[in-house]
């Protein structure tokens, strides 16, 4: 069986609005892993798939920045 996304697209289920970086999203176990930079430390965050719900958050006690450029540069993986 062969699934297509409709011509409008997939259905969103829930949208989140994070810091700065270019760290791209993991899902596993009914869970949305990514990192961001906030407040000049990069954090860890975990989402329920779901419904959005931010099931946990922690600082990675790390900050990057190269140029004008901030945040993680990595894919946590689950």
């Amino acid at each position: 069986m062969i699934h297509e996304f409709p011509e409008t697209g997939p259905k969103i289920l829930w949208r989140k609005s994070l810091g700065t970086g270019f760290s791209g999203l993991t899902v596993a176990g009914g869970r949305v892993f990514t990192m961001f930079g906030e407040e000049g430390r990069e954090k860890i965050v975990c989402f329920d798939a779901d419904t959005g719900d931010e099931v946990w958050k922690v600082d990675s006690d790390a900050d990057f920045a190269q140029g004008r450029s901030f945040g993680p540069r990595s894919t946590p993986c689950g």
